[in-house]
């Protein structure tokens, strides 16, 4: 286990480690398994240590505080991601810094829980945690890319998640949403409009809307 993670609060701090004493344990023991058993090929895939951790923590949270605890953990994920974002606008898979523990950042340990949360969503838990489970076996007691797991969840999924990677975890930024809506005069009809506003290229990804009348 990482004792410095877990009795250095500026430590925790600056990576964005959890201060909880159940979430830091749950974070180390998932290295177990996604960092020690199955370790990252290169620098540049390091989320698949720390972003397991740190999404692995999260279901901890999920399965034994229940699910307004885990959307609580997991909107600070996003919180501590965004604010990072603002000043530095780097990929996921970063290979271009050198200075390795500037890698230590929110990109690989929140932004990467999220890129793991999101890809439940649209696979859904059978394929997902199947996809998790033959990643592992393939690759326990040896390295891993991002590549690799890429493969194991299409093949798991049966979709195609290039288009996916390429923007979540290869690309920059995310995306920034704006919701527009009009009723037609007799209120038989309801018009929404859904824009990006972020620069670049659109997010091509699936956006539930949820209407309450």
């Amino acid at each position: 286990m990482n004792l410095s993670a877990r009795t250095n609060d500026k430590m925790s701090a600056r990576f964005g480690i959890p201060t909880r004493i159940e979430e830091v344990v749950a974070h180390e023991i998932a290295h177990q398994w996604f960092g020690d058993s199955v370790t990252e090929s290169t620098w540049a895939d390091l989320w698949l240590s720390e972003g397991f951790a740190t999404y692995f923590a999260g279901l901890f949270v999920e399965k034994y505080d229940g699910e307004d605890a885990f959307r609580e953990y997991m909107r600070n994920a996003a919180q501590r991601y965004l604010n990072y974002e603002k000043q530095t606008k780097t990929p996921i898979h970063d290979a271009a810094t050198t200075d390795l523990m500037k890698l230590l950042n929110p990109n690989n340990y929140q932004k990467g829980a999220w890129v793991l949360h999101m890809l439940r969503s649209q696979l859904g838990d059978e394929a997902f945690f199947k996809g998790l489970r033959n990643y592992y076996n393939a690759r326990a007691s040896g390295n891993a890319s991002t590549e690799d797991l890429r493969g194991a969840l299409e093949k798991a999924s049966g979709k195609d998640l290039r288009e996916f990677f390429a923007r979540w975890v290869y690309g920059t930024g995310h995306p920034r949403y704006q919701v527009l809506w009009e009723v037609n005069g007799d209120r038989t009809a309801l018009k929404v409009t859904v824009n990006q506003l972020q620069d670049g290229e659109a997010f091509l990804d699936p956006l539930p809307v949820e209407i309450t009348v």
